[in-house]
C-alpha cells in the first residue's frame, strides 16, 4: 500500500513565498539611507522633516518678501501724496502688512535657523548609531518636544491675531457703517489742558484707508480666514509628525510624553496670562479712559 503525506509540502512554498513578497510590497517605498547606517524607516522621517523644514523656510520667506514689496509700495505712494496735499494715508494697511511682516520674520528666521541646522543634527545622530550610541535618538526626542511645544506657541499666535485684530476690524466697519454708510457727521471735541483739538472721525476714516475702507474690510476678512486656514494645514502636519516621530521614542515614550504634556501645560498658562494683560492693556484700559474722559467732558460731540 503506498503511503501519502500527511500535507503537500508544494503549498507551504507557496505561502512563504507569498508571505515574503507582501512584505517587500509593502516596504518598497521606504528608501534606504545611502551611507547604510540608518535603517528605512528612519531615513524617511528624517528625510520628510528635512522636506518639511524646507517648505516653511519657503513659506514664510515668500510672505516676508511679500510683505515688504507691499509696505515699500504703499511708503512710496505715500510719499507722492505728501508731496502733492495731505489728503489720504495708509495707516490701517501699514497695520495689516506690519503684523504679517512681524510673523513673517519671526518664523523665517526659525525656519532657517532650524533647516541649517538640521543637516547638523543628522550628521550628529550618524555618527551616534555608527558607534552604536543609545544618544542617537536625542535628536528624534528634541524634535518631538519642539513640535508640540511649537503648536501650542503657534495656537496662542492665532488666538491673539483673531482676537486683537479681529477686533480692529470689528471696530473700523462700525465707525465705517455708522459714519460713512449711514453718513452721518460726529467732530469730537477734545478739550486737554487748555488746548482744544476738533477730531472729525468721517475724515479720518477716509484718510487712513485711502478713501477706501471697503477695501481695507475684505483684505482684513481674507487675512483673518487665510490665517485659520494656514493654522489648520500647519496643526494637520504636525500630527502627523508627531505620530510618526513618536513610534522612533523607543521605551522613553511614556515619560517624554508625560514631560511634554506639563511643558504644554506651563506655556498655555503662561500665554493665558499674556493674553488677559494685553487685552487690558490696547483694549479695556484705553475703553475706560475714553468712557472717564467723556464723563468728564473732555471730550464731546461738537455742534
Amino acid at each position: 500500500m503506498e503511503r501519502k503525506p500527511l500535507e503537500d509540502t508544494s503549498d507551504i512554498r507557496i505561502v512563504e513565498n507569498n508571505s515574503i513578497n507582501n512584505q517587500v510590497l509593502s516596504t518598497s517605498y521606504l528608501k534606504k539611507d545611502p551611507e547604510g547606517v540608518l535603517n528605512s524607516r528612519t531615513y524617511r522621517i528624517i528625510t520628510k522633516e528635512k522636506k518639511f523644514k524646507f517648505f516653511s523656510m519657503f513659506f514664510w520667506s515668500l510672505i516676508l518678501i511679500l510683505s515688504i514689496l507691499v509696505i515699500t509700495f504703499l511708503a512710496l505712494s505715500q510719499r507722492n501724496i505728501i508731496q502733492q496735499t495731505l489728503v489720504t494715508s495708509f495707516i490701517g494697511y501699514y497695520v495689516l502688512f506690519g503684523i504679517t511682516l512681524i510673523l513673517s520674520l519671526f518664523y523665517a528666521t526659525k525656519a532657517i535657523i532650524e533647516f541649517v541646522g538640521w543637516k547638523t543634527a543628522v550628521a550628529r545622530m550618524r555618527e551616534s548609531y555608527a558607534n552604536g550610541d543609545s544618544a542617537a535618538k536625542v535628536l528624534f526626542h528634541t524634535t518631538f518636544r519642539n513640535i508640540s511645544i511649537r503648536s501650542v506657541r503657534i495656537l496662542w499666535a492665532v488666538i491673539f491675531i483673531e482676537v486683537f485684530y479681529g477686533l480692529f476690524t470689528l471696530i473700523t466697519f462700525l465707525l465705517y457703517n455708522y459714519f460713512i454708510v449711514k453718513n452721518n457727521n460726529a467732530v469730537l471735541e477734545i478739550n486737554l489742558l487748555n488746548i482744544t483739538v476738533n477730531w472729525d472721525i468721517k475724515l479720518m476714516l477716509s484718510r487712513w484707508y485711502n478713501n477706501n475702507v471697503e477695501m481695507f474690510l475684505v483684505l482684513s476678512l481674507i487675512f483673518l480666514c487665510a490665517v485659520i486656514v494656514i493654522y489648520f494645514i500647519f496643526f494637520t502636519f504636525d500630527k502627523k509628525r508627531l505620530m510618526e516621530i513618536s513610534s522612533l521614542l523607543g521605551d522613553d515614550y511614556s515619560q517624554i510624553t508625560s514631560s511634554v504634556l506639563e511643558a504644554k501645560s506651563k506655556e498655555h498658562k503662561l500665554w493665558l496670562k499674556v493674553f488677559i494683560v494685553s487685552f487690558f492693556l490696547i483694549y479695556l484700559l484705553p475703553f475706560l479712559i475714553i468712557l472717564i474722559l467723556i464723563w468728564r467732558k473732555v471730550i464731546r460731540r461738537k455742534g
